[in-house]
């Protein structure tokens, strides 16, 4: 909520961006980052989601559930301003990263 109301108040982010993305208020008609994100989100949980669940009946459930939200955020997170995945994007790769560093003894 705050970077969606930081998109109409902030007016650097209206040439903020780079490359495809330089209107950072307006929705990615391309698709790129629905798409990025949703693929960002499906890598980290299919990397880390079995982390706390060893032993848990419903562990399988959750990861399938999690997958299924992967790809339902593409349709429903399309009309998004650029700047909310950017941010997403960043949480999502800063997440994998954390996850994969836990994971080395």
């Amino acid at each position: 909520m705050a970077i969606s109301n930081m998109v109409e108040k902030v007016p650097s982010f209206k040439q903020g961006g780079v490359l495809w993305f330089t209107d950072l208020t307006v929705p990615d008609s391309m698709y790129i980052f629905p798409v990025l994100t949703a693929l960002t989100f499906w890598i980290t949980v299919e990397c880390n989601a079995q982390e706390g669940l060893e032993g848990n009946p419903s562990a399988k459930t959750i990861k399938n559930l999690s997958r299924g939200f992967a790809a339902l955020t593409i349709p429903f997170t399309a009309g998004f301003p650029k700047a909310v995945f950017c941010y997403w994007m960043t949480s999502n790769l800063f997440s994998l990263s954390y996850g994969l560093v836990i994971k080395n003894p």
